[in-house]
């Protein structure tokens, strides 16, 4: 009993002294746990807490319901459109049993991610290695990893201190010539165990983890079989019964988490495009890019950071110079010496999950010399289910560092070994503390802003205090809502109140609420207010000191001010819905916008006109979207149909028209045809709309232009406007020339041919400087984009949000037409149409 309450007591020194590591290295935080937040500039980790909490929440109340959250009102099953995080939410809930501070609540879990990442890769390490010392410097290096201090707002990323575990017992099942039944009983259980907690950690290492124990299992049982030395020698049914049978158990668990994604998924179609995968890919001189604040190597390795990437961060899998050495040594002394039994399997089997993961975090394909080379990463895309939904292949530069960290334990061991004589215990303590200290120095990021949040219902601004107090479930919006961290910041204060919200931020955003936000824009308006009605909104919180210009006086129609909570102001809206509204056949489709003469076999956009045939102010929401039948015919005979999703306006008036966009693709024989709609959707009416069509071999449009002219007929652009926040316009243009306009061109990263409104230039009315041109203000030059194809003679409405100059005055604003990448409509500017605009 002693020795085990000794190797106790040795145990919990350990996780002390990692925990002291994860406090030094995290200052200033430990001195605000209650209260302070770091790397929150993002916004993710307010995101984080709402997860998080939500989970505390139903853990709390009741699991019914468990995915209709709070955001994203109207629409339901919304939890889904982030990771669950279900495994911290235990995590969490436990914590909420001494404190309902959601932020100390994050921060200890912020901390537990080191501190249990550095001991389950020490128990692993120990158990290779059978040596405390080289463990415990492969603990320090996995769990202080410089990627971690790249991702403090990513608490589920560091959060892998279950797959130590599921290694440790997936080897303990391993070890050769061992047919013990009670192996079996106890380590399948187990891995299992940890599998299925690190699953409900993160989708992501559900992933992850999967295909990395998979390597790790098929190149370890390889090995054994090639010594002769195979675990399953005449317990092949039994361990297979027992193996199944744990995936089976542990697949039931996951199934009400899975179902749910699904939906989601099927409904709105969230999945994540080769493309944006290959964006966000590693490439091999990222594992040589340390995070942009690391104290050794982040200005040194700056240079090499991808430009093209959205999130730079992502790709910088730089995992130190010491820890790679040691990793080497442990190959190297692989080849020319023979180890003991256990490392000798150990540095092959994790050896092959070190390349396999630096191969799978290149992405779907690498491009040389101009040729995308398709790699085991696009196999995975397109053949395991759920995979679409990973956004991040480099990533698996996690998997590539938690085998490093093997290796380097390993390296370590070897040291000691080939260094035997005189290599007491003191001397390899000495050798592993200096060199985990030296580690620690290549890993760290120093830390000088920290984001104070209130943690407690009392510290809480005055309205989201009366918020708390509110018994009955609201339904409201907090505006303005001018950047991301807005969307973060309210989801955060909702934890206090739960109440229902139009807010909302998450890894998948619903087309819908990004549309509906874009119109809130111009709140106070009349539009917006009647659109907030339609939506059943009840309460508007405005944050008044985010606003750019005064509130109007009076209070609007529609609205009205009820109290003043310093710069908080909370309005009633008056007479709303009593819920969002989707009455069958609500909608009739009205008109086609479609060119009569059209190319073979090619892409092209065309406008559907769709009119309310309710009395009131209608808003179709949550259904943004129906799949429309799409029929080509020629003399009544039926010759080919494709289906395609076109999204729903998400506002309707009584009386007034909304036109949306519908992409096809035409036959590839030439002729006159019968173009047929059907739309498959409860809400817009059965009834077909159709157009005769020519296909032709090949016709004139924007790609390849002819004469490229426009005629301004009709603008709408505001003559007084606050500086610094977008401009609303609407102008209607003619197609005066002889050239059909392409609205959208299938290749987004290079657009050529596609028709735009566009910012010409910003002058100062003072100077005359232009703001674009002479100043360099290029972030004024927006883009306004065409819902349908316009043939020549035709005209089309086009709506843009501009930026504005971030100073009051005077200037001119100058607009064309603009073919993306041929050519201005007007480059003499003869016939461009220019507004005076005051902005103040």
């Amino acid at each position: 009993m002693n020795g085990f309450i000794r190797q106790v007591l040795k145990h919990l020194t350990l996780l002390l002294a990692y925990l002291l590591m994860a406090c030094v290295c995290l200052n200033p935080l430990p001195f605000h746990l209650s209260e302070g937040l770091l790397a929150a500039e993002s916004g993710d980790p307010l995101l984080q807490i709402w997860v998080v909490q939500w989970n505390i929440h139903k853990l709390s109340t009741s699991l019914s319901s468990y995915f209709d959250a709070n955001i994203f009102y109207p629409y339901s099953n919304t939890f889904a459109y982030h990771d669950h995080l279900f495994g911290l939410g235990i995590l969490g809930w436990i914590f909420s049993v001494l404190t309902q501070n959601p932020i100390l609540i994050h921060n200890c879990l912020l901390l537990l991610s080191f501190t249990c990442s550095a001991y389950g890769m020490f128990l692993l390490c120990r158990d290779i290695t059978q040596n405390i010392y080289a463990a415990g410097l492969g603990g320090v290096i996995f769990g202080f990893l410089p990627f971690r201090f790249a991702h403090l707002d990513h608490v589920n990323i560091l959060s892998v201190y279950w797959l130590p575990l599921c290694f440790f017992f997936l080897r303990r099942y391993l070890i050769p010539c061992s047919t013990r039944s009670h192996k079996v009983l106890l380590t399948l259980p187990f891995f299992w165990l940890c599998f299925f907690l690190q699953a409900l950690t993160s989708f992501n290492y559900l992933f992850l983890a999967a295909i990395a124990l998979g390597i790790y299992g098929l190149v370890s049982a390889t090995y054994q079989w090639y010594k002769g030395c195979s675990p399953w020698k005449g317990h092949i049914p039994r361990d297979l019964l027992v193996f199944f049978a744990g995936a089976g158990l542990v697949g039931l668990g996951l199934l009400p988490l899975t179902s749910a994604y699904l939906k989601a998924n099927k409904e709105l179609g969230f999945e994540r495009s080769v493309q944006e995968t290959h964006a966000l890919s590693a490439r091999p001189q990222d594992y040589a890019v340390a995070p942009e604040n690391n104290l050794l190597y982040g200005t040194i390795t700056r240079k090499w950071q991808s430009l093209t990437s959205p999130y730079p961060r992502e790709q910088a899998l730089f995992h130190g110079i010491l820890t790679t050495v040691l990793a080497g040594i442990a190959l190297l002394y692989g080849l020319f010496r023979r180890g003991n039994a256990a490392c000798n399997s150990a540095r092959i089997a994790f050896g092959a999950l070190l390349f396999a993961a630096f191969v799978l975090s290149l992405g779907p394909f690498v491009s040389i010399l101009g040729k995308n080379i398709s790699l085991p990463y696009s196999c995975l895309y397109h053949m395991l289910p759920g995979f679409k939904s990973m956004r991040v292949p480099a990533r698996f530069g996690i998997i590539a560092a938690f085998a490093l960290a093997v290796l380097a334990s390993i390296g370590v061991t070897d040291i000691f070994t080939f260094r035997r004589p005189g290599n007491t215990p003191l001397r390899q303590l000495i050798f592993a503390g200096i060199s985990a200290g030296l580690i620690l120095l290549e890993s760290y990021s120093p830390f000088v802003t920290l984001s104070l949040y209130p943690g407690e219902t009392k510290a809480l601004p005055g309205v989201y205090q009366w918020l708390h107090s509110q018994p009955d479930p609201l339904r409201i919006v907090e505006l303005p809502v001018h950047s991301p961290k807005d969307q973060f910041e309210a989801i955060y204060y909702s934890t206090f109140h739960w109440h229902r919200m139009l807010n909302g931020r998450s890894a998948f955003i619903p087309n819908g609420i990004q549309r509906v936000f874009n119109q809130l824009r111009t709140f106070p308006s009349q539009r917006s207010i009647a659109l907030l009605k339609s939506l059943a909104i009840e309460y508007v919180i405005l944050h008044t000191q985010k606003l750019k210009a005064p509130f109007p006086e009076p209070c609007p129609d529609g609205l009205k001010l009820l109290r003043r909570f310093d710069n908080d102001w909370l309005f009633q809206v008056k007479a709303p819905a009593s819920h969002p509204r989707s009455p069958d056949h609500a909608i009739r489709p009205v008109k086609l916008h479609v060119s009569t003469i059209l190319q073979k076999d090619e892409h092209c956009t065309l406008g559907v006109e769709l009119e309310s045939q309710a009395t009131t102010n209608l808003s179709l929401l949550p259904e943004e979207s129906c799949w429309v039948r799409i029929e080509w015919s020629q003399n009544e005979t039926l010759l080919s149909t494709e289906s395609a999703r076109m999204n729903i306006p998400i506002f309707f008036q009584p009386g007034k028209s909304e036109t949306t966009s519908l992409h096809l693709r035409t036959p590839k024989s030439p002729g006159d045809y019968q173009l047929r709609l059907l739309f498959q959707c409860a809400a817009i009416s059965p009834e077909q709309i159709s157009k005769r069509v020519t296909i032709l071999p090949e016709i004139i449009d924007s790609r390849s232009p002819h004469k490229l002219e426009a005629e301004f007929l009709w603008d709408d652009i505001p003559e007084v406007w606050p500086h610094d926040q977008p401009l609303p316009i609407r102008i209607i243009v003619k197609n005066s020339g002889d050239t059909l306009w392409k609205a959208s061109i299938v290749d987004r990263e290079q657009p050529k041919g596609e028709v735009r409104l566009a910012v010409v230039d910003w002058y100062e009315q003072s100077s005359g400087e232009a703001l674009i041109q002479q100043r360099g203000s290029t972030e004024l030059g927006a883009r306004g984009r065409l819902r349908y194809d316009v043939p020549p003679g035709k005209a089309a409405s086009i709506d843009a949000e501009i930026p504005t100059p971030a100073y009051a005055g005077e200037f001119l604003l100058e607009l064309d037409m603009l073919s993306e990448h041929i050519a201005w409509f007007s480059p003499q500017k003869l016939r461009t149409l220019k507004k005076i605009i005051y902005l103040y």
